[in-house]
């Protein structure tokens, strides 16, 4: 996977990818789009490419409102960090190096 917002993101446009197949397969056939279910079939394609295209939206917007809250702050948090005071973080206490208590860490 996907990074959760993304991943929806992703299953949006997946979504609309597969209701739009077959309305491309509809416009081959001029009087289904006309017939009162083709209408129907045509208005509601559209009406959830919409809500799709605003759920899709709205989870962007989310997500750049809280990268533009939090980047500050993450881009001031150290790389470095003291292995004494936070043992938690380490897989291995029995640093061969005890001289040296500070060591990177992954994310």
């Amino acid at each position: 996977g996907f990074p959760p917002i993304a991943g929806a993101i992703q299953w949006a446009r997946f979504l609309f990818t597969r209701i739009k197949l077959p309305m491309i397969k509809f416009r081959s056939v001029d009087r289904l789009l006309q017939s009162e279910q083709g209408v129907t079939a045509k208005n509601r394609f559209i009406e959830a490419g919409i809500v799709l295209k605003e759920y899709e939206e709205e989870l962007y917007t989310k997500w750049l409102d809280n990268i533009i809250k939090y980047l500050p702050i993450y881009l001031k948090q150290s790389l470095l960090i003291d292995a004494e005071q936070r043992p938690d973080l380490f897989l291995d206490d029995n640093n061969n190096n005890n001289n040296n208590h500070q060591q990177f860490i992954n994310n």
